[in-house]
């Protein structure tokens, strides 16, 4: 294909067309797989702790967990993004809880004193 230099302006822009296409369709790509939907059993692949399937299931009992899931039908649904989330939150409340647990501890060994 051979552009002249008249044509070059108009090439151009239509290659910067198809370089936002591209990249439309490549950020659409990397959204859905943040919220890609996920069942327990690739939720427990995902988790870094390698809890069991079944303390998944007490999660989805427990009201106070937390846990953020949807019911369809028999399914237990749970949005990748929102799982990621759930992980940050507790890594946040186990720091926060360790800290409470040492300030607890010290404060009680002073006043024993």
């Amino acid at each position: 294909m051979n552009i002249t230099h008249n044509e070059l302006p108009q090439a151009v822009e239509e290659l910067f067309g198809i370089a936002k296409a591209i990249k439309t369709i490549l950020d659409g790509k990397s959204n859905r797989e943040e919220d890609e939907p996920m069942g327990l059993d690739r939720v427990v692949e995902l988790d870094p702790l390698g809890r069991a399937k079944s303390t998944f299931y007490r999660y989805c009992q427990d009201p106070d967990s937390q846990f953020p899931y949807r019911k369809r039908g028999k399914h237990i649904i749970v949005l990748r993004s929102e799982f990621e989330a759930w992980l940050k939150l507790g890594q946040k409340n186990s720091n926060e809880r360790i800290s409470n647990r040492v300030d607890s501890i010290l404060t009680s060994n002073t006043s024993k004193k």
